[in-house]
């Protein structure tokens, strides 16, 4: 048996165009409107359609659009129904989708229509004959016409759109997509109308649109919430708007999708800009910095690997400096370390000088794109700066600029290294006689104390060996204790147990005092890496006694870069600075911000101490005073340390209650 398809809102047409057909032997589906008809088209095959062209979710002509494009529905018969305006519309817009259009009028003359027409029909489609039936038998109203012309427009309009442009139901399914939402998300019209808007924007991946979603269904009037989403390597401003209905209930919304990829690139290069000239102004080790600022380089200019090759002499020793994409494929990694290997013999044989190689050179080894800059500064030759791009690819113009500014900056900043390297050199005795004797000399003096800081921080550091050497005996008696002994009385257990507990005092004292070392001493042992934020907090949580962190939800996978032991070590201190005056718990809360991570840290007292509450006043006038106070000194060090990680760090008083935020900005 045949079956047939048909979709309109009214009730009435819908029974008496499937008499007709069930007069002529066909089975008959009935839809109500044009979504639901569109799923019964996915979920069965049917022999003929028959659509009303103004229905609710998808009008008649969207609807045969879909429906061709599927396969198997190529050369199906569909019958297009319309009301008096159909001598306005242009049939030839529609002929690619339906193949008979028939205007509605009185029902003797449709009849009559449906009993010639229906024998025929399957010809028709096969032969592509376009048919326009009934249109001398109905009234033109010319309101129906205007109001169709607008609507047309409308449709127009949206459908032309640079921003993408997505429609839904109230049950979320997708009833309208522009050609510009389809080109950004790479979807086609038909594949991706009638889906659940969630089998696109999933809630695991793009919880916000979700959760605005599902706020906006709650909402009586007209409300409009936005969000920042990254889709593949684009990133999308999306705008979301509820549409209300004349029963003041939820019936759908529209969401809007502007393309801000090349707003975010600008963003990102401005702040690398900005965090590249903050890391050569900071006291890091050169090592430290120039690895942090060719990793920026890096990732600005999507190249595959950058290295720097320092020069021999001097205080740099041919050191070579490497940052390569971790999905580097092997071939392309080889052919790199190969070239490097052959740029480094060319200088070490002399090949390379300033005169022969004295300016940015950009070249193809076989098909691996490469930047050569050479580091002069001063005609000093200092290094040779290297951008590889993945094999195939080429490096724009803005992308050679920018590579060839920050290798000048790197140029200038070696250059200010070694001449500080020289000029630290004096020997102890005779700066510490030029100290006693030149009371006006500042710099020799501050040069001496910085010798004298270096000595002791070799002192600090020998008793911290000592220190580590005697626990790693005094863990291995434990170990022995534990697993040989057999305790005879509950005393001896517990003087166990209490060897453990200082053992482990014992070991966080020592991780403290290393800390302390390297903050007060010069900064050449900072450990500048990669961590996630969560790590924070499970190590304050280990550090501090009695459960007295709470972490009340699980923290999001969130990474920065920077020196993470100093970080817990600052925080710790604060933390225990504030139960020592009166702190009993510290709730720990996240919030995932769409440019980086909120934590805030919930202190709770008994009663706010005066003394607390001068020190929280004096921080927050964000100027520098020279107040005797530990806590003070925390919070300004703690600010100035997240500050140099692109991160903010604020606290206020609330009630008996010391907030404390930070906030993880992505770079």
């Amino acid at each position: 048996m045949k079956k047939c398809l048909i979709a309109d809102n009214n009730e009435f047409y819908l029974e008496f165009f499937s008499d007709i057909l069930v007069s002529y032997g066909y089975y008959v589906d009935k839809a109500c409107d044009g979504l639901i008809a569109l799923n019964y088209a996915r979920e069965k095959k049917y022999d003929l359609f028959i659509f009303d062209y103004i229905m609710p979710k998808i009008d008649g002509i969207r609807l045969a659009k879909y429906i061709k494009s599927i396969p198997h529905y190529s050369n199906t018969p569909i019958i297009l129904i319309t009301a008096a305006a159909l001598e306005s519309i242009k049939i030839e817009d529609m002929e690619s989708y339906a193949d008979v259009f028939v205007a509605k009028g009185p029902f003797e003359k449709m009849k009559e229509i449906f009993n010639e027409l229906i024998p025929d029909i399957e010809r028709l489609a096969i032969n592509k004959e376009k048919k326009i039936l009934g249109l001398a038998d109905i009234y033109p109203r010319q309101i129906v016409k205007e109001l169709l012309r607008t609507e047309l427009n409308h449709a127009a309009i949206f459908k032309n759109l640079i921003e993408g442009i997505l429609q839904i139901d109230e049950e979320g399914k997708i009833l309208f997509v522009n050609d510009s939402f389809c080109q950004n998300l790479k979807y086609s019209e038909e594949h991706i109308i009638g889906k659940n808007i969630n089998e696109i924007f999933n809630h695991n991946d793009y919880p916000y649109i979700n959760n605005i979603l599902e706020s906006l269904k709650t909402e009586k009037k007209p409300l409009k919430d936005s969000t920042v989403i990254t889709y593949g390597n684009k990133t999308f401003h999306v705008s979301l708007y509820n549409l209300i209905n004349e029963a003041n209930t939820y019936s759908g919304a529209f969401l809007i999708l502007q393309d801000v990829t090349e707003i975010r690139n600008k963003i990102n290069e401005v702040t690398a800009i900005f965090n590249i000239t903050q890391a050569f102004l900071s006291n890091l080790p050169y090592s430290k910095v120039l690895e942090y600022v060719i990793y920026e380089l890096r990732r600005l200019i999507k190249a595959i690997d950058i290295t720097l090759i320092l020069s021999c002499e001097g205080m740099f020793k041919g050191e070579v400096i490497q940052n390569k994409d971790k999905k580097l494929a092997g071939n392309e990694s080889r052919k790199i370390d190969y070239w490097v290997d052959k740029i480094i013999n060319w200088k070490k044989s002399g090949l390379i000088t300033v005169k022969n190689v004295n300016k940015l050179n950009k070249l193809k080894f076989e098909d691996l794109s490469t930047l050569w800059q050479p580091l002069v500064f001063q005609k000093n030759f200092l290094g040779t700066l290297l951008g590889f791009k993945q094999l195939g690819g080429d490096f724009d113009e803005e992308e050679v600029r920018f590579f060839e500014a920050v290798g000048n900056q790197i140029a200038v900043y070696l250059s200010n290294i070694e001449f500080l390297h020289k000029q630290s050199q004096p020997e102890e005795t005779e700066l510490k006689k030029l100290s006693q004797t030149v009371d006006d000399d500042i710099f020799i003096k501050t040069l001496y104390l910085k010798w004298e800081e270096r000595q002791k921080k070799k002192i600090v550091q020998k008793i911290c060996e000592n220190l580590s050497n005697n626990l790693s005996l005094l863990d291995g008696y434990i170990d022995y204790l534990g697993k040989n002994s057999n305790f005879d009385t509950v005393e001896e257990k517990k003087c166990y147990e209490k060897i453990i507990y200082v053992e482990n005092r014992l070991k966080l004292l020592r991780d403290d005092f290393c800390i302390v070392n390297r903050i007060s001493g010069n900064e050449d042992e900072t450990n500048i890496k990669i961590f996630e934020v969560g790590e924070i907090f499970k190590k304050l949580k280990e550090s501090l006694p009695n459960n007295i962190i709470i972490i009340k939800d699980e923290i999001p996978s969130f990474q920065k870069w920077g020196d993470f032991d100093k970080i817990v070590f600052i925080l710790k201190k604060t933390l225990e600075e504030l139960v020592a005056i009166g702190a009993s718990s510290f709730d720990v809360e996240t919030n995932r911000l769409d440019n980086g991570l909120e934590i805030n840290i919930i202190c709770t007292f008994d009663k706010f101490s005066n003394s607390l509450k001068n020190t929280i006043d004096l921080f927050r006038n964000e100027k520098w005073n020279d107040y005797d106070d530990t806590l003070y000194y925390l919070f300004y060090n703690l600010k100035t340390l997240l500050n140099f990680l692109s991160s903010q760090f604020d606290i206020k008083q609330n009630g008996d209650n010391l907030e404390i935020k930070i906030i993880f900005q992505t770079y």
